[in-house]
């Protein structure tokens, strides 16, 4: 499975670098834009001068989540509210297909306003929607409702109209400032952990997790008066994750050190 969703990721990646410029940066290497232009620079016409190279905008590498292949990191800022990435939608109408590699990659038609194309959607969105990993505590990014457009065209009766998808503009805004250098993550909303991965990521925390892992930081943060140094403290923090472990998500919500207490009060768990 692992070695079939990178033979995935690395066909989408293909599609997207040659289908789409990704923050105005096309997705051709830096290496082969400069040695073209190196072998310009020979020629003084003004036909043979090519614009600045400018470096890929995204780029895939391993991803920072351990066992879940390739990632999509970012080369350059990106500042909060920005778009990453536009995307258009395809539309797999009454798809029936049983454990198929697309289910891992398909959006709810909920999710991209494909409710009355036909009595089942699966819906494709093949740049950041299919590219970038998720994780539910470490979301920089939020998915916007694509527009739609038929050109006039209707997509029962006008020959050639599947040849090309009327949902476009679908964005991925960054919902934070992305330094250059870091993976960027889309929500694929908890359901997917719990429903689609089952047993596979037990151990991550869900909203519900991180919010009473929160609870349980600051109220034993008050019992010890914040001095979680102490022996008892060391004790007592210790008994309450002796006490969460049945509970996989919550326990690895919680600091395993509770040096690292005071660091989870002020970012969140």
């Amino acid at each position: 499975m692992g070695r079939t969703t990178t033979i995935v990721k690395g066909i989408l990646l293909t599609l997207v670098c040659e289908g789409l410029e990704i923050n105005h940066h096309a997705c051709e290497s830096v290496s082969d834009r400069s040695k073209h232009n190196m072998a310009c620079e020979g020629d003084s016409s003004g036909l043979a001068k090519m614009p600045p190279v400018s470096k890929c905008g995204l780029y895939m590498a391993e991803s920072a989540i351990p066992n879940s292949g390739l990632g999509m990191y970012t080369a350059v800022d990106i500042p909060s509210g920005h778009t990453i990435s536009p995307e258009i939608v395809i539309n797999l109408a009454d798809y029936k297909e049983p454990e198929d590699i697309i289910d891992s990659y398909s959006w709810h038609h909920r999710n991209t306003r494909s409710t009355h194309e036909a009595d089942s959607i699966e819906s494709l969105v093949p740049g950041v929607g299919a590219l970038a990993n998720s994780h539910p505590g470490l979301v920089n990014t939020q998915m916007t409702l694509p527009k739609i457009n038929s050109a006039g065209l209707h997509r029962y009766s006008d020959p050639g109209v599947g040849a090309f998808s009327n949902f476009h503009d679908l964005a991925y805004i960054a919902s934070q400032h992305i330094q250059a250098g870091m993976e960027v993550f889309a929500d694929y909303g908890e359901g997917y952990f719990v429903d689609i991965l089952e047993n596979d990521y037990v151990h991550v925390p869900m909203s519900e997790d991180y919010e009473k892992g929160d609870n349980i930081i600051w109220r034993f943060w008050n019992t010890v008066h914040g001095k979680v140094d102490t022996s008892y403290a060391k004790f007592l923090w210790e008994f309450i994750r002796q006490l969460a472990a049945d509970d996989g998500r919550l326990l690895t919500a919680l600091p395993s050190d509770p040096n690292d207490i005071e660091k989870a009060m002020k970012l969140g768990t």
